[in-house]
């Protein structure tokens, strides 16, 4: 370290301008950034659950992609109304990959004279005035189900817009822009003239909006949480001149890490558009730690200045690197977890941490060489502070406090653990895809209000084996369907079940005895998208859909043991998929991955310290302080009912890994007191040094946490929330916990004069 820190800092304007090459480079790669939703691959992974529901889209049209339009008029559709559905119906049709569009004028029935099926709605037929009679019977019809085509007051319908998936299953979201974009302008050309109101909806539309928000959250969020790291380094080092320098490290890393995503096509998304906030708080908090420890040499051995910076770096930078292994243990233990995207997380975060490093031990000290020869920095960034008397006298206090009851402390911490983790364990996980966006997004309004009208837009799908290749096959298959169909409906309601089975209902009770031929008759007539909704496109399998809202992991879990359950009495082979019940089981595994993470983290961190700082006694030092604050955070989810979101157990696993940065400081300075002979109490003179600058730099981490409240993305937003609680929390283990198992494991001086570690003999 001391090596590096001479050559950097003998010509720094040759090391500042080989910086600027790099900062060049990277912003070249900023303009290539890109940016994706991942709202599935979210759950994408080689689990059986998530398997299964890949090859099912192969077999049926699960219409995932499809869009979803509300339409609401202050009086009864009228004529007028249904010609513009029916000429947007055609308009939408000539758009690629536009498979058709339902809407109440889809509905057909069979005609027993012709024998063929005609339109319930037949505009062509029917006069300048449209009767209410055919109206009212068109929303009776047994294919209208839950009203969901036309409502019963006949002033709301719905279209739904079929999206043929590709060939290759993958499609770009800027293509659903245009395809959403033309959508929209042939819809102001037909239905959008009338006076009417639309609310447009479904997941391509929700990936769009998510799109949008990350871009807004990047610039907001690296720029705002920029400005609030310095504020809060000028605050803590009572130097604006000295705060502009601190900033100069996170502000490289952040340009670096973008850059390096963009030119590696490595694309930000819901999770690691948190990452450039995670830079800037972890290279503030490392550079801060340099500046103090700068000042304080500095104030004390005036004569060399510059040279003070080697031995800042000497002293404080081994623990930077400790602090960033700690923290990079805490990304790469995300790499057990199935889920793709985490993983992703895991390996992006592993890098930023590194360039985070890289920034912190080469900037910092080149800016601060430059700074001193420049005459940017002088004699009055030494003069005592107001801040730092206060933050002395809070942890004299603090530390005073423990001192005279440390054995109670930590036994009351361990009580405490105890309680907090049973509390913990007994956190439900929750998920659900209106997480990602504000409830009060238009989007999330449009959805709420289809979900209001017609029941929901997702399904719950159930598939169940079929056979038509003879009559007899057909006759038992659908049997099998009927009572499949009328076991689903008691349990799914409100919400309406959706098969087959609903064609056959639409051809009278009782059945004609030919039903079987009209079956195959409709099937044949409906266009192909929708028929494969409803039979595999082998003809081998069956699928039901309870129509549901998102409605959250636990009820969608709920419900499906209940179909399970139901469907295994009533002794019918099946099984059930769909994205909400993959994303209702997958979500809960990925959390509890997640807490091993977090556990694991904890866990190795300690070792680490131990192994690192030569003293296997510090693992019994470090634990407890380090999982304490994930724990408590646990169980205060617990105790609110808010459940454990994938967003909140990432935050808690990083955050743990950030946190540790403190008890690696704290621990480093109690390893340099023990070897001065006459110190007194290690921990309390470690305490008086580094005690102030810890609450300086937890302060500037919730400072840069606190910067995800500004962002559009209720994830990111409550990543940040939790993060720094944690954060917080780890701040007081780490004062008053920590010493307190440290003294009492210890033994113990009966008397406290001052966090000068020359407590009385």
């Amino acid at each position: 370290m001391d090596k590096l820190t001479a050559i950097l800092c003998a010509r720094p304007l040759v090391s500042g301008a080989a910086l600027i090459v790099t900062l060049l480079i990277a912003m070249a790669g900023i303009f290539q950034a890109t940016f994706v939703d991942n709202l599935e691959a979210a759950f994408r992974s080689d689990a059986p659950r998530y398997q299964t529901y890949a090859a099912l889209k192969k077999q049926f049209a699960l219409g995932e992609n499809d869009i979803f339009v509300l339409v609401e008029a202050d009086h009864p559709v009228d004529r007028r109304i249904l010609d513009a559905v029916s000429e947007f119906s055609l308009d939408a049709q000539l758009i690629d990959p536009v498979a058709g569009v339902v809407s109440i004028l889809s509905l057909r029935d069979f005609d027993p004279q012709t024998e063929d099926f005609v339109p319930v709605l037949d505009l062509q037929k029917a006069g300048t005035n449209l009767p209410i009679e055919q109206l009212r019977a068109a929303s009776a019809h047994p294919l209208n189900i839950n009203k969901s085509l036309l409502s019963n007051d006949l002033r709301q319908l719905s279209l739904r817009i079929l999206i043929a998936e590709p060939e290759d299953g993958n499609r770009e979201l800027s293509a659903y822009a245009d395809i959403v974009s033309a959508l929209q302008g042939a819809f102001d050309n037909t239905i959008g003239a009338l006076p009417v109101e639309s609310h447009w909806s479904g997941i391509p539309l929700l990936r769009l909006d998510v799109i949008k928000r990350l871009i807004r959250d990047q610039a907001v969020l690296n720029t705002v949480g920029g400005l609030l790291g310095m504020l809060g380094c000028m605050v803590m080092l009572g130097s604006w001149r000295l705060a502009v320098v601190t900033s100069a490290a996170p502000a490289v890393a952040v340009i670096w890490l973008i850059g390096a995503m963009g030119h590696l096509s490595l694309s930000f998304n819901v999770i690691t558009n948190v990452l450039p906030v995670l830079v800037l708080v972890i290279g503030f908090a490392d550079a801060m730690h340099l500046s103090s420890n700068w000042r304080r040499q500095g104030a004390t051995e005036p004569g060399d200045r510059l040279q003070a910076i080697r031995k800042t770096m000497v002293e404080v930078g081994p623990a930077c690197m400790l602090t960033s292994a700690t923290t990079a243990v805490a990304f790469l233990s995300l790499l057990i977890n199935d889920s793709e995207l985490i993983r992703g997380f895991g390996v992006a975060g592993f890098v930023a941490v590194g360039l985070t490093l890289l920034a912190v031990i080469v900037v910092h000290p080149v800016a601060l060489t430059i700074a001193l020869r420049l005459g940017f920095i002088d004699d009055r960034v030494f003069a005592p502070r107001r801040v730092d008397r206060v933050l002395s006298n809070i942890v004299s206090s603090a530390t005073g406090f423990v001192f005279r009851y440390a054995k109670t402390i930590a036994a009351g911490s361990l009580a405490l653990a105890l309680v907090a983790f049973a509390l913990f364990s007994q956190v439900e996980s929750r998920y659900t895809f209106l997480e990602n966006i504000p409830a009060n997004a238009p989007i999330a309004q449009a959805i709420r209000n289809l979900d209001a009208a017609f029941g929901g837009t997702q399904s719950l799908d159930v598939i169940i084996p079929f056979d038509e290749t003879n009559d007899e096959r057909l006759s038992q298959s659908l049997s099998r369907l009927q009572d499949v169909h009328e076991t689903l409906e008691p349990l799914a309601t409100p919400y309406p079940v959706v098969s087959a089975w609903s064609l056959v209902r639409a051809m009278g009770d009782p059945l004609p005895p030919d039903y079987r031929d009209h079956f195959r008759d409709t099937l044949e007539t409906i266009q192909s998208r929708q028929q494969s909704a409803l039979i595999s496109a082998g003809r081998r399998q069956a699928m039901l859909q309870i129509m549901m809202p998102d409605l959250g992991s636990p009820q969608t879990r709920t419900l499906a043991g209940s179909v399970e359950r139901a469907l295994n009495e009533r002794g019918h082979d099946h099984f059930l998929s769909g994205i909400l019940l993959v994303s209702a089981h997958i979500s809960a595994d990925m959390i509890r991955q997640l807490n091993w993470s977090i556990f694991a983290t904890g866990l190795f961190s300690a070792f680490l310290l131990a192994v690192a700082f030569r003293r296997p006694t510090y693992i019994a030092f470090a634990l407890l302080p380090n999982v304490l604050p994930i724990i408590l955070v646990g169980a205060f989810l617990f105790i609110t009912g808010t459940g454990l979101q994938f967003s909140g157990a990432l935050a808690m696993t990083i955050a743990l890994g950030i946190a540790v940065d403190d008890t690696i400081h704290l621990l480093s300075r109690m390893k340099h007191h023990e070897k001065e002979a006459g110190i007194g109490v290690p921990i309390i003179a470690a305490l008086g040094d580094v005690g102030p600058v810890l609450i300086s730099t937890s302060v500037i981490l919730v400072l840069g946490i606190a910067v995800t409240g500004f962002s559009q993305m209720p994830t990111i937003a409550n990543f940040g929330l939790l993060s720094g609680l944690v954060i917080i929390l780890a701040l007081v283990a780490d004062l008053v916990v920590l010493p307190a198992i440290v003294l009492a494991l210890g033994r113990k001086t009966p008397v406290y004069q001052g966090t000068d570690g020359l407590p009385g003999r």
